[in-house]
């Protein structure tokens, strides 16, 4: 042993096995599965858009951005229509041809942008775009409460990018496993 050593007790190996088990046991974000049922999760702040492409409740891409100074005098339904019209466009390549869920807090979109119905002619111009736009698409759209659903208000809340090109684009890391965690970790312990 070296002088200046480390001493670990069992409490502290207890731990260390603890956050071990954590870092490996479920991925914090998953790799994409076409396979998966797929879950779109959007938000729309005063000052940013977010949205959380998920698979079986693990977040696998990450997006968000600011507003700029046309989009911060858009009324609250169309901030929240440019979030999810945003999100689908960005992830085209996971989303186009697979059946997916939208799901967003604010319900006026349920209404606007449902696929089995037909939008109304007193809708805005842009709404209606995005509407027909989006009609390429397979998804369901569902509203729950912004309290249910934190990633994406936290991304449209906490955006430090402007340009879509500059966008917090999260996606998975190669996956550590237990062995090769075990093994670059085995000299603290």
């Amino acid at each position: 042993m070296y002088s200046d050593a480390w001493d670990c007790s069992v409490e502290c190996e207890d731990i260390l096995r603890g956050l071990i088990r954590c870092v490996t046991d479920r991925p914090v974000i998953a790799p994409f599965s076409p396979s998966k049922p797929t879950t779109l999760i959007t938000n729309a702040s005063d000052v940013g858009i977010g949205a959380v492409l998920e698979q079986e409740d693990c977040p696998v891409i990450c997006i968000s951005r600011l507003l700029n100074a046309a989009e911060k005098g858009y009324s609250q339904t169309q901030k929240e229509a440019s979030a999810l019209f945003w999100a689908v466009r960005r992830l085209h390549k996971y989303l186009f041809g697979l059946p997916f869920t939208i799901i967003t807090d604010h319900q006026a979109l349920q209404f606007l942008f449902n696929p089995n119905k037909s939008i109304t002619k007193s809708t805005a111009a842009m709404l209606q775009r995005w509407s027909i736009a989006l009609a390429a698409y397979n998804y369901d759209i569902q509203h729950r409460p912004g309290k249910t659903i934190p990633q994406a208000d936290f991304l449209s809340h906490y955006s430090r990018f402007s340009e879509a090109e500059q966008c917090h684009f999260i996606t998975p890391a190669p996956t550590v496993s237990r062995k090769s965690l075990h093994k670059s970790t085995k000299q603290y312990y």
